[in-house]
């Protein structure tokens, strides 16, 4: 496969795995460009108006909440900590992992993935399932919330049911005590 020289910023070795490890990773340089995505966010900020190749046009920390200004400094010291990050233009669009620095070419890199519960939201940003990483639980959950549904809604008609035969009783009992119904 070939060595990859530790101070060498343009490795001739690539790594393959991180489109479909990390599909929605994304890596800032210094300046806070954008300088490369993975095939799932591309396909999502393909949705955004405001989505450029600067971090703040397309991106915002949800998580950590701060008062200070999004730059690299600040990226830096926020890394290998859990963060949330809204995409400018999308509602309700969160990006869900960590950030890493790498200290050899200076950039922050983006691991995580799309935090997404309704299955609506998926279709609504053009993804299906083989947009995510085998490992991430988005099938789980979605899986689970289906199950959850059907069973609402066996319950409601059940509950349903009930109703009907509990006002039948009331019936029967009201025809009885009347002396409409005899022994």
């Amino acid at each position: 496969m070939g060595e990859v020289n530790p101070n060498d910023t343009k490795p001739t070795v690539q790594l393959p795995e991180i489109d479909r490890l990390f599909p929605f990773y994304f890596i800032v340089d210094e300046g806070m460009s954008i300088i490369k995505k993975g095939p799932s966010l591309e396909k999502i900020l393909s949705f955004s108006n405001e989505s450029t190749n600067l971090f703040h046009s397309s991106f915002f920390i949800i998580k950590p909440k701060s008062n200070t200004n999004t730059n690299f400094e600040y990226l830096k010291s926020i890394v290998s900590g859990f963060v949330l990050i809204g995409i400018h233009g999308l509602n309700n669009t969160i990006l869900k992992g960590q950030l890493e620095h790498r200290v050899q070419e200076n950039h922050i890199v983006f691991f995580g993935s799309l935090w997404a519960e309704e299955h609506e939201k998926l279709l609504e940003l053009g993804l299906t399932y083989s947009d995510f990483p085998a490992y991430d639980a988005v099938f789980d959950i979605q899986q689970m919330k289906s199950v959850l549904k059907n069973e609402q809604e066996d319950l409601e008609k059940l509950k349903q049911e009930l109703t009907i035969i509990n006002q039948s009783s009331d019936l029967f009992l009201n025809l009885h005590s009347s002396g409409l119904i005899r022994k």
